[in-house]
């Protein structure tokens, strides 16, 4: 349905089989924007994922029954911009913002999500 990701391509099972995102890409790929040591830090301290994941059946989205807001990354190399468009349109989000980011923006716009967070939380508390 939609290309795969550039930051795919440096995902590989580790030792015990299960997914890391290759250490010397991390930044590149995932933490764009976030300053080198808290990128360093978060690289090392990813949680690996299993492969099975992927490919595994979830149960009902909460988005078909809850309202949602999302937030799209313009420079996420883990999930393109396209597919993130494509998600905020799925789940008809009340509010889409577009942050100049990479995959991890809540740590590169902190001030933005949380504004963000801040905004649906007191929507939903009417």
């Amino acid at each position: 349905m939609h290309p795969a990701p550039e930051g795919g391509a440096y995902i590989a099972p580790g030792a015990s089989g299960l997914l890391y995102l290759d250490y010397n890409k991390y930044n590149e790929v995932f933490s764009k924007g976030v300053a080198d040591e808290d990128a360093l830090v978060m690289a090392v301290s990813q949680k690996p994922i299993s492969g099975a994941a992927f490919g595994t059946t979830s149960g009902v989205a909460s988005w078909k029954t809850k309202p949602s807001w999302y937030q799209i990354s313009n420079n996420d190399k883990m999930i393109q911009p396209k597919t993130e468009t494509w998600f905020a349109e799925r789940i008809k989000a009340r509010k889409t913002i577009t942050l100049d980011a990479g995959h991890a923006s809540m740590a590169s716009h902190s001030e933005e999500i949380s504004a963000l967070i801040i905004e649906a939380a007191e929507a939903l508390a009417g």
